[in-house]
């Protein structure tokens, strides 16, 4: 006796809803490693500007670590804002 169909689409609909869950699950932890790295940033950061004896020097370097933190974005809207000059001057203009 073949099985009934409400059956079949009922386990499909499991495997499917499956799937989205497992996709959102993957959305959410990369979400949370990216704030997991601009909070690090955010807290180097902010030890390299309160034990700096001139914070000025330290700018670009704390610019730098917060740049590197952040989500990547296109190579357009990067020169577009000034995000490559930013990440040299904090590498020291390599």
């Amino acid at each position: 006796m073949p099985p009934c169909w409400n059956c079949l689409f009922s386990k499909r609909n499991i495997r499917i809803r499956a799937a989205q869950c497992a996709e959102e699950l993957t959305q959410i932890n990369e979400s949370l490693q990216r704030r997991e790295g601009l909070l690090a940033a955010s807290a180097k950061a902010s030890r390299l500007l309160l034990e700096a004896p001139d914070v000025r020097a330290v700018i670009p370097r704390v610019l730098g670590l917060i740049g590197e933190a952040a989500p990547r974005r296109s190579r357009e809207s990067d020169a577009y804002e000034g995000g490559a000059a930013w990440r040299a001057a904090a590498r020291g203009g390599q």
